[in-house]
């Protein structure tokens, strides 16, 4: 595993209540109401890190079994404060040979894109492995995933 790869799967997985919170608040009408949710919660000061590598993490958890998506699938996974990460996330998934461009393109549905045009992916036979490697799928054997779904993916043994 390269070092961006132990970088991604080192990431933090803070799926908890915590998280859920934080982006009801980041939602919130008000930095007022955000306040008083969090701290009925207990929540105040609590501090949830997105960076690159977590984004890269939800797209090689959510974009598995060779599925073509673009920015506007994995924004439906991130809270609003890390969707300027998407974009340097697939650059950089693309240099480390995890994912390929597919050629198409899909009208954007980011607030304020005006249907600009964005480019789907799908995750590389390295980034398939990857994906595997640091969040398997319970009861899943490659053969079984392979053959699960309709040739989608490419052989999957390791030498």
């Amino acid at each position: 595993m390269n070092n961006f790869a132990s970088h991604v799967a080192a990431a933090d997985r803070d799926w908890n209540g915590g998280e859920a919170a934080l982006t009801i608040a980041d939602r919130a009408a008000s930095p007022a109401d955000a306040k008083l949710l969090l701290d009925a919660l207990g929540l105040t000061g609590v501090s949830c890190r997105w960076d690159l590598a977590r984004v890269c993490l939800v797209i090689l958890e959510r974009c598995r079994n060779g599925r073509e998506f673009s920015s506007n699938i994995i924004r439906t996974y991130l809270p609003r404060r890390a969707f300027t990460l998407i974009a340097p996330a697939m650059t950089r998934m693309h240099t480390e040979n995890l994912a390929e461009l597919t050629g198409h393109v899909v009208p954007s549905t980011a607030p304020g894109a005006r249907g600009r045009k964005v480019r789907c992916w799908r995750l590389t036979l390295a980034g398939e492995r990857l994906s595997r490697s640091i969040s398997p799928i319970p009861g899943m054997t490659p053969e079984i995933e392979a053959l699960n779904s309709g040739g989608g993916l490419r052989d999957l043994t390791v030498a």
